[in-house]
């Protein structure tokens, strides 16, 4: 099974033969499962799983040309999400925010010199509330006295225009947005 799917995708790549010994191994620890099972047998389920990879490396055509050019199977993913994300899912905002939040901390800060993190977190709008840490990349803010103040794009125009003030006014990047 293995063979087919990868041999004719690229014969000579790099650790190939490592690869298939590890799927290998993969495979006959889940053999158990019928999808396994139904795969191995290079039948109806073999095929579709087969037409998916090809739909990988196949060009979407239209009658419009896209940039860049999107593969059949990308398409699909690209729909797929925006499908899922224009449906009325509850909390939708708060687990992205969340799932930023984590991949904050996770991938992005490591990269970055820990002086830098507090400024980077209050460019993106992250501050702390009874002890829980919350993503508003639209609240305007100041800090004053060295502390991170919640304001009004009026109070902004009126008394915090001032680069001492490191002011963000997140209402109009909102609507720049």
């Amino acid at each position: 099974m293995q063979e087919s799917l990868i041999y004719h995708i690229s014969p000579k790549t790099y650790l190939l033969e490592e690869t298939r010994q590890e799927i290998e191994n993969k495979i006959e620890d889940h053999y158990d499962l019928i999808g396994v099972q139904r795969i191995s047998l290079k039948k109806k389920s073999f095929t579709f799983v087969d037409l998916c990879g090809q739909l990988r490396f196949q060009q979407r055509w239209a009658q419009s040309p896209r940039i860049p050019r999107t593969s059949v199977l990308g398409h699909m993913l690209v729909v797929a999400i925006l499908t899922y994300l224009s449906l009325s899912v509850d909390e939708i905002e708060k687990n992205i925010s969340e799932y930023e939040l984590l991949q904050l901390e996770e991938k992005i800060l490591p990269l970055l010199p820990q002086r830098w993190h507090e400024e980077f977190k209050y460019l993106l709008g992250i501050y702390e509330e009874n002890n829980i840490t919350k993503k508003d990349e639209f609240k305007s803010r100041i800090r004053k006295n060295g502390k991170v103040e919640f304001v009004t794009t009026k109070l902004i125009s009126e008394s915090f225009n001032k680069d001492i003030y490191q002011s963000i006014d997140g209402e109009i990047i909102e609507i720049c947005v």
